[in-house]
């Protein structure tokens, strides 16, 4: 049997919270499997999102029960022949590490990696004001870190880059194993680790994912109509998500109307061809997506397998990203994908040339794509072969 642990749980606002709800529909009745929350953060950030008040002290006793568990939990779980971890970071560190400490069974302790957490403390290996992905600690540099006052997310802990530091001594002596979304972030996990170290790379599949690829035409707008802006920004409005360097190529391109999915954010001055709507995928944002001739997702961090990113390419007309040879992008290609420089000027320049060719990627390259990530859908299945048959 597997033995679950997860930091996050099943939420709609969450592409990790999308994946546990994906497994809990799939597991919840399978004996071969029992699944454990370590938190109930995600559950009351989901109750205040969607101001369910009524519900709010329930889910806060939850959260807190849930916690208490865990620690009495300790000893048992480290002892779990086939455990998994899923969003470690969450779990907290001083947890993971008291359980890798006080483990006898010499079966490995898996991994899921959802983000950078493996390497970087922050989650999204991101340095406020560059342009591209952060690498710096990758490797085991940890003192880089404190160099740059980075600060552990999305838990605190004082103990975040020392537990890192463990987590690649673990690994070296093949103690624990991880489980990867694609091969790019494969390979980072690899360099860091060193080449004895476990890494399996599985896929991800969300609970939304299904009534996507099973019914993509209802999806998509087939009319021929053209939105009212040029280019839809399609991610969360952070820095690592590259929110403020979409506003500095909106900022080099005057000529381009783009629409931001949210409010409008209270900073200095804002490019005047930059409109702020608040909108979600059913109230509005879909129907943007599919419209517009270019839909942005500028990630500055090395970004694995993000829902939005699949979804979009699969309705958008074209679909546009920052060039990252760390992240999941990278290995979709120049016929799905346009690939934009780091600088926002430059950027914004590639962006004015695509928009005067007025392309479109084809039904038949997208059908194809979508055949190569529905084999994700198993992802759960290669879980289960890792975790279960991988030698003591």
């Amino acid at each position: 049997m597997i033995h679950a642990v997860s930091g996050i749980c099943p939420v709609e606002h969450l592409g990790a919270g999308r994946m546990i709800r994906w497994l809990e529909m799939q597991k919840h009745s399978d004996p071969n499997w029992r699944l454990c929350y370590a938190t109930n953060k995600s559950g009351v950030s989901a109750c205040l999102r969607n101001r369910r008040w009524a519900d709010f002290p329930a889910e806060v006793l939850r959260h807190f029960a849930r916690r208490a568990s865990l620690y009495q939990n300790l000893g048992a779980l480290s002892e779990e022949k086939n455990l998994l971890l899923m969003h470690f970071q969450e779990i907290g560190f001083d947890w993971c590490s008291r359980l890798l400490s006080q483990r006898k069974c010499r079966r490995p302790v898996w991994f899921f990696l959802f983000d950078s957490s493996f390497f970087c403390i922050k989650s999204y290996n991101y340095i406020s004001g560059e342009t591209r992905e952060c690498l710096r600690c990758l490797g085991g540099d940890f003192l880089q870190a404190s160099t740059f006052g980075c600060q552990s997310y999305p838990r605190k802990s004082s103990c975040a880059s020392r537990f890192l530091m463990e987590l690649q001594l673990h690994a070296q002596e093949r103690r624990v194993a991880f489980f990867a979304q694609n091969e790019v972030q494969k390979n980072l996990a690899m360099r860091h680790f060193g080449p004895n170290a476990i890494v399996r790379n599985c896929g991800i599949w969300l609970d939304d994912f299904d009534a996507l690829t099973n019914n993509l035409k209802q999806f998509q707008v087939v009319d021929d109509e053209r939105g009212e802006f040029d280019v839809v920004f399609h991610a969360a409005p952070t820095e690592a998500k590259g929110f403020y360097w979409a506003l500095e190529v909106a900022r080099n391109s005057p000529g381009i109307r783009y629409l931001f999915p949210c409010s409008r954010p209270k900073i200095g001055s804002i490019p005047a061809n930059c409109e702020f709507r608040n909108m979600r995928w059913d109230t509005g944002l879909r129907l943007e997506i599919c419209r517009a001739p270019i839909v942005l997702l500028p990630s500055l961090w090395s970004a694995p397998i993000e829902g939005a990113l699949i979804k979009t390419v699969l309705l958008a007309k074209r679909t546009a990203v920052v060039g990252l040879d760390s992240a999941y992008s990278s290995e979709l290609g120049d016929s799905l994908l346009l690939y934009l420089d780091k600088c926002p000027k430059n950027a914004a320049d590639m962006l004015m040339k695509a928009l005067s060719q007025n392309l479109s990627v084809s039904s038949d390259l997208k059908n194809r794509w979508l055949e190569s990530i529905r084999a994700n859908r198993n992802f759960l299945h290669r879980i289960e072969q890792a975790v279960l048959t991988e030698d003591d």
